[in-house]
């Protein structure tokens, strides 16, 4: 079946930081099926702003294990229009289009025989690697992850209180580092190969997942650290 658009209401919008949202659509039930996921995926938006038409790809933050809606997490980035306008101008109640879920970046949870992961986030890119933290450590349960996360400070950290939950959760399972650029703390500094190299040691088995998600210069410095490490590539997924 061909993708096309599909016209559905925004359902809620949570203020995440000063310069991001999450953003949650109500998926009527006879497009439930359409709208079927794997964690990872993203859908595309399709928006009318000030007469031009526009779409923008966004990872889809949500469980389709343990949440009923469809979420993406949106930064506002400068001189963006989609991000801008998602971030000042959208509103519960209002109509967008969505495509389906795509993307080859993702977990299939009952096909995965893998129970080790080892996420890299940088910024907005924590979205994708949400879904699929939170789909693992309910799903499967022997499961363990560890998640490093890299923002500017603090308050530019996109679902902190969601990390935090899960973190006190699972804390037999889930392990969660922030490197924070300006901190006064022991975890500051950012993502850079000298800094991965110390947290990606060789105690971390082969046969882990590696999922990389952000800025394009901290998942080359990821990457790099792992093959390194002799880590194949088969496991890294970017």
């Amino acid at each position: 079946m061909a993708l096309q658009f599909y016209p559905v209401k925004v359902s809620h919008i949570k203020r995440l930081t000063e310069a991001a949202v999450a953003i949650s659509f109500d998926i009527p039930e006879e497009l439930k099926q359409v709208f079927a996921y794997l964690p990872g995926q993203y859908i595309t938006i399709r928006l009318n702003i000030n007469g031009q038409t526009v779409n923008r790809a966004y990872s889809l933050c949500s469980s389709p294990h343990s949440d009923n809606s469809l979420t993406i997490g949106v930064k506002q980035t400068e001189h963006g229009l989609v991000s801008t306008y998602i971030n000042k101008h959208l509103q519960v109640g209002d109509s967008v289009e969505l495509m389906p879920p795509n993307g080859n970046f993702k977990v299939d949870i009952h096909s995965n025989t893998i129970n080790s992961y080892v996420l890299i986030a940088g910024g907005s890119g924590i979205t994708p690697l949400l879904s699929i933290t939170k789909s693992v450590l309910q799903k499967q349960l022997d499961a363990k992850i560890l998640l490093i996360y890299g923002n500017r400070d603090t308050s530019s950290i996109m679902f902190f209180e969601d990390l935090e939950l899960l973190k006190d959760t699972y804390a037999d399972r889930f392990t969660l580092i922030h490197i924070l650029e300006y901190s006064d703390g022991n975890n500051k500094g950012i993502l850079s190969k000298e800094l991965l190299s110390t947290l990606l040691t060789d105690s971390f088995l082969s046969s882990c997942n590696y999922y990389l998600c952000g800025p394009q210069q901290v998942m080359n410095n990821a990457e790099a650290v792992l093959h390194k490490q002799n880590i194949e590539s088969s496991y890294i997924h970017r």
